[in-house]
């Protein structure tokens, strides 16, 4: 196993050995090939928008109560550290309801980290030779086009 971790990822080899040490050997790699076609389009979302749409989702879930429900979670009896496993948002919602970052703290706090992942969701995909990217915002008919295109291929 250790000829296919990167090296230098030391959070993978931390899990192989944990997973060794678990069970006893190295688990024997199943390679299944998918039977289907597939087409996968791709929306390749300016950043400065992404970064936007990210906020405005943290401000609006927010303003739908997120802190309330986080807060009578907790007085059903689930702990703050239990919280932390939940997500990045009941982690930082709940670092405020502790009183250890004000409000604001908390939604730079959010968008911050979920723009982050966003922008690692992105490289991950970028990666991918498969997807067809299209430009945002989408024009409809280039995606029709691409579907028409793959049907008929099929065929």
């Amino acid at each position: 196993r250790a000829e296919t971790i990167d090296h230098a990822n030391r959070r993978r080899l931390i899990r192989a050995l944990e997973v060794v040490n678990a069970i006893g050997h190295v688990p024997e790699t199943a390679v299944t090939d998918c039977p289907y076609d597939m087409l996968v389009l791709g929306i390749d979302v300016p950043v400065d928008t992404l970064n936007e749409r990210i906020h405005r989702r943290i401000v609006d879930r927010i303003d739908q109560g997120m802190i309330e429900e986080i807060e009578t979670l907790h007085k059903s009896g689930v702990s703050y550290e239990r919280m932390a496993s939940f997500g990045l948002e009941y982690r930082s919602v709940a670092s405020f309801l502790q009183g250890h970052i004000t409000k604001d703290v908390m939604v730079e706090e959010l968008a911050a980290k979920t723009r982050q992942f966003a922008k690692r969701q992105r490289l991950w995909l970028k990666n991918d030779p498969t997807i067809i990217w299209l430009p945002f915002p989408v024009d409809t008919d280039k995606a029709l086009q691409h579907v028409e295109q793959f049907l008929q291929s099929a065929h």
